[in-house]
């Protein structure tokens, strides 16, 4: 009995290691399909509405052609801590999005695949690297290998909504990551989701392998468990 309990107990850790965050730093998920429409009055709004820089990443399949448009309403001296990178696939090597932050205060102007409203500004980031030469990093949220791209953190000018627009020039489809926000903020509710949330991610980078993997554990940690509290037997009554 003591055996199975051991076992049962090293099981359990192993489920636990397997289903946990690779980072306690990683931005909140929220996924974007290639099939979602957005334009600037039907934009993806980042769910920050008191402009706390709660850092977010946005898991996203750019579809062809198509434009990519979200939404955050910030404050004035507000650090974006914007960034863009690709799961590292070799057919994703080259797929540099451009990103392009708009909104009032912003002086500078650059030409959009969309029309600009009146009043606001342009910061267009474009990848300048070689892309042959391109540099690599971890997914905070998911541990998974990722191809980096361009970032920006020069502080929000004013009080206001801004539109974060991703697109390729060359009109590619392909999944990036768009990450922004800096002060992390997990509540009990998101780590009570987390398996879903790590399952979730692990199916968006391909990697179907660990998640039945992580499935088989749990399933061999409950039936040990299911059968140890079977055979467990109750203890004696004790003569009065």
């Amino acid at each position: 009995m003591k055996n199975r309990n051991l076992l049962a107990a090293l099981l359990l850790v192993v489920s636990l290691v397997v289903l946990l965050p690779a980072s306690s730093e990683a931005g909140k998920p929220i996924y974007k399909d290639a099939g979602e429409e957005t334009t600037l009055a039907k934009a993806k709004v980042i769910p920050d509405s008191t402009g706390a820089g709660v850092a977010y990443s946005y898991y996203a399949d750019l579809g062809a052609g198509k434009v990519d448009i979200y939404q955050i309403y910030a404050k004035a001296g507000q650090q974006p801590k914007l960034s863009l990178a690709a799961p590292r696939f070799d057919d994703l090597k080259g797929f540099t999005p451009s990103l392009a932050l708009v909104g009032p205060g912003i002086s500078s102007t650059a030409s959009l695949p969309i029309n600009v409203p009146q009043g606001m500004g342009v910061v267009t980031l474009d990848y300048t690297g070689d892309p042959n030469a391109r540099g690599t990093g971890s997914d905070q949220a998911s541990g998974k290998p990722i191809w980096l791209g361009q970032s920006y953190n020069t502080a929000y000018p004013q009080e206001n909504p801004y539109y974060l627009i991703v697109w390729d020039k060359q009109g590619r489809a392909g999944k990036y990551i768009l990450s922004l926000g800096e002060n992390e903020e997990n509540g009990l509710f998101d780590i009570l989701k987390f398996p879903y949330t790590w399952v979730k991610l692990q199916l968006w980078f391909g990697n179907w392998l660990a998640v039945g993997i992580a499935l088989l554990v749990v399933i061999v940690v409950v039936t040990l468990i299911a059968a140890l509290l079977r055979r467990r037997k109750p203890a004696a009554p004790t003569a009065s």
